[in-house]
């Protein structure tokens, strides 16, 4: 932003330069993070992995 206020661009459209790059950088960290989560939740045949202790799956009583 500063370096379009020093080239004598109006102050509000730096500012709405500004708000797009934050957003930019927020939508690439939030497609990161769902990336990353997606690879560590779930296994190559797209099912839920087991996060840690031991789950048994309770038996059904007829």
């Amino acid at each position: 932003m500063t370096g379009l206020i020093l080239a004598g661009v109006d102050p509000l459209t730096a500012i709405r330069y500004q708000i797009v790059v934050m957003y930019m950088l927020l939508a690439a960290a939030a497609l990161a993070a769902l990336r990353l989560a997606e690879r560590s939740l779930f296994d190559d045949a797209h099912r839920l992995r087991q996060l840690g202790g031991t789950w048994e799956h309770p038996q059904a009583s007829y």
